[in-house]
């Protein structure tokens, strides 16, 4: 196991680049962001993604970390370039984003999706679109439940948050490493989609030019578009599933007094429809 340089104060310099990567700005134009907590840390790892550095705690480590190996066993995977450093309870919650840290941080670099790589369409193919999304939590459960869900992309249209700050990366169960994320406009989305003949079904909570989701064809090549929490999809999404073969649908409510749905749940409930109706099975286990 490599010996790592100690940092013992929270003036240090490197402890201010890291608490830079918070904000949406710096991990845009760096490409880097934070993994905070042995889950989020190991289970980057595991999706091959490239360290940049490491910053372990032993005293907080010891308290989440069951395995006393656990630390050497990630040390020995990572690659020479990676540095490494140990720091004490102070520095590290000077550092994370969380108030009660695990003992563990890395900067890592984001996965480099581009919409002109994702994979060819097929019959099986399901997109999400989450439209004007505000709250980095709830883009990061929608692209967990896309995960699940066997969604081979999500878009996240005319959007400021990212599918990299931390609470998305908790949110999805750090689903965010594996599963292709873009951040796009809106045009460049439905040009997109348009060009690969993937038909559009909009989710408004509008049931007058509607059809309830039970009644909507989701086979085929399919995206589902999804908008803000407290707003309604433009004119053009609605436009585009008209133009595309698609439909506009609404998820049928019989509450009391709730007169809306969660934008992660509706997005779940349309994607599992999605994969009933392109007969898709659960992965076996290993």
């Amino acid at each position: 196991m490599r010996r790592a340089n100690q940092i013992t104060s929270v003036h240090n310099p490197r402890v201010g680049k890291v608490l830079k990567l918070r904000r949406h700005r710096y991990r845009q134009a760096l490409g880097l962001f934070i993994a905070e907590g042995p889950r989020e840390v190991g289970r980057a790892m595991d999706a091959n993604l490239r360290f940049n550095q490491l910053y372990t705690c032993p005293d907080l480590l010891g308290r989440h970390v069951s395995d006393p190996h656990w630390p050497m066993r990630l040390n020995d995977r990572l690659d020479d370039s990676v540095e490494c450093f140990e720091v004490n309870e102070r520095v590290l919650r000077s550092m994370t984003y969380r108030a009660n840290p695990e003992g563990v941080l890395a900067v890592i670099e984001q996965p480099n999706w581009h919409i002109d790589q994702l994979p060819q369409v097929n019959n099986q193919t399901i997109y999400l679109v989450a439209v004007e999304t505000t709250k980095p939590g709830n883009l990061g459960a929608m692209v967990r439940t896309a995960d699940v869900a066997g969604c081979h992309a999500v878009f996240a249209a005319d959007t400021a948050v990212d599918a990299f700050n931390p609470n998305a990366i908790r949110s999805s169960t750090c689903a965010v490493y594996t599963t292709p994320t873009l951040i796009a406009d809106a045009r460049v989305v439905i040009d997109f989609l348009e060009a690969r003949l993937i038909r559009i079904v909009a989710a408004t909570a509008n049931p007058k030019h509607a059809i309830p989701h039970t009644e909507a064809n989701l086979s085929g090549p399919v995206a589902i578009v999804v908008g803000p929490e407290d707003g309604v999809l433009s004119d053009h999404w609605l436009q585009a599933a008209d133009q595309t073969g698609g439909s506009q649908v609404t998820v049928l409510m019989n509450g009391r007094s709730a007169d809306s749905l969660n934008a992660s749940v509706v997005a779940g409930i349309l994607m599992f429809e999605a994969q009933r109706q392109h007969g898709l099975k659960e992965k076996p286990s290993d």
